[in-house]
């Protein structure tokens, strides 16, 4: 099956009535391309770490609304209505600059979504022994591999250009790492890197644990309770998995009664430890229960000083055993 791509130049304020439009029309669905989406590279906001200056520079002036249609008896009505539509935008006192929603279309063959981008994702290795194949790319798998058969676009119904921004995202948070020419790659941090991690980590819990006693809740204290029995049940059933997710959690919840900004920069730090834990880390216990269980009563006590050695205590042990592992830093 055939597809009629179908594009309106607009601006920013524009996009979303035109999107509107298109979709009433019948779109199948509508992606829109705007260099405000990409933020200034000499002011960044928090979000961006690295912007490739071709990223930018290849982007139209114009902010461009793609649809695509199915290419059926109907559609030179949907387009005279469009027409019709963007004309009436024009004349309308909306108080926005809706751009000159002139429309352009392309035909699309089927086969140009379904198989061509598949040339650009290749099977690789995540660690020493997780390979990463995609259900259409050959791979003679070696000794200790652990193969993960996976179609990122396929089953998550999302596109190349959806999958770009969400890379750069787990980029930034130390997650991916962007190889030109090769592609995405599981991040492997060093051993200056996750050192950095901790100390900024611990400087963070510190200002956190603060605040957090003062502003801890009821609730937020069962839950941690509940949280405790997990992780006490876990030193008997040991799960990497669910000890990375049991630990998020606890922190996750020591930080709810908190300033908001010590979660959000708190969580990307966690997430780059995570990321080696679950990789590489072959631990078989769960040595943070004692260290957890101090940094609850400091709270259910409103007692800081054991809950800053309980933090400590807590950073010191998983300093500890990410230096135990056995892959190199």
């Amino acid at each position: 099956m055939d597809w009629i791509e179908l594009t309106i130049h607009t601006t920013t304020a524009g996009a979303d009535i035109v999107s509107e439009a298109l979709m009433a029309e019948g779109a199948t669905g509508t992606m829109v391309e705007d260099r405000a989406d990409i933020p200034d590279p000499d002011k960044p906001n928090g979000y961006w770490e690295i912007i490739d200056p071709n990223l930018i520079s290849s982007m139209p002036e114009d902010v461009l609304v793609h649809a695509w249609f199915t290419p059926d008896s109907s559609f030179a009505d949907r387009m005279q209505a469009l027409r019709s539509r963007c004309d009436e935008l024009h004349h309308m006192d909306l108080g926005l600059d809706l751009g000159t929603l002139e429309i352009s279309t392309l035909n699309v063959r089927d086969e140009d979504w379904a198989e061509v981008w598949k040339k650009f994702y290749k099977p690789f290795k995540a660690g020493r022994s997780l390979v990463v194949k995609p259900t259409w790319e050959h791979y003679d798998p070696q000794p200790g591999n652990r193969i993960i058969e996976d179609d990122i676009i396929r089953e998550t119904g999302t596109s190349r250009t959806s999958i770009r921004p969400a890379l750069l995202r787990l980029k930034y948070e130390g997650l991916v790492e962007m190889i030109p020419n090769r592609g995405a790659f599981v991040a492997k941090p060093s051993e200056e890197d996750l050192r950095q991690v901790y100390r900024v980590r611990e400087v963070l819990e510190h200002g956190m644990l603060e605040d957090a006693i003062r502003h801890r809740t009821e609730a937020q204290l069962r839950a941690m309770e509940e949280n405790l029995k997990a992780q006490e049940v876990l030193t008997q059933h040991y799960s990497r998995q669910e000890y990375v997710t049991l630990n998020h959690t606890f922190h996750w919840l020591v930080e709810a009664s908190a300033n908001k900004y010590y979660e959000k920069y708190l969580n990307e730090l966690y997430n780059k430890i995570n990321t080696y834990v679950i990789f590489y880390d072959q631990s078989s216990d769960n040595n943070s229960l004692v260290s957890h269980t101090m940094i609850y009563e400091a709270l259910r006590d409103r007692d800081l000083e054991k809950g800053l050695l309980g933090l400590r205590e807590d950073i010191q042990i998983a300093w500890e055993d990410m230096r135990k592992i056995n892959v190199p830093l």
